[in-house]
C-alpha cells in the first residue's frame, strides 16, 4: 500500500509510531485543558510526544545537512 511505498522511499524519515484512540484527549478538551495538563501520561499524550520528538530530530538533521 501507500504507507509501504513511503516507508521504502524514506526509511529514515517516516515515523514508525501511531496515535492511538484515546478518550482522555476528548476529556481534556471538555475540561478546557491541554491534554498534557489533563493527563500527561495518557496514551495519546505519550504518542504525540513521541511524534514531536521524532519531528524535532528530523528538523535537526535537516539543519545540519
Amino acid at each position: 500500500g501507500t504507507l509501504r511505498v513511503l516507508r521504502d522511499a524514506y526509511p529514515d524519515t517516516i515515523w514508525n509510531g501511531y496515535i492511538p484512540v484515546d478518550t482522555r484527549l476528548r476529556d481534556a478538551s471538555r475540561a478546557g485543558l491541554t491534554p498534557s495538563q489533563f493527563d500527561g501520561k495518557s496514551r495519546g499524550v505519550l504518542a504525540y510526544r513521541a511524534l514531536l520528538k521524532h519531528l524535532l530530530s528530523q528538523q535537526l538533521v535537516a539543519q545540519v545537512a
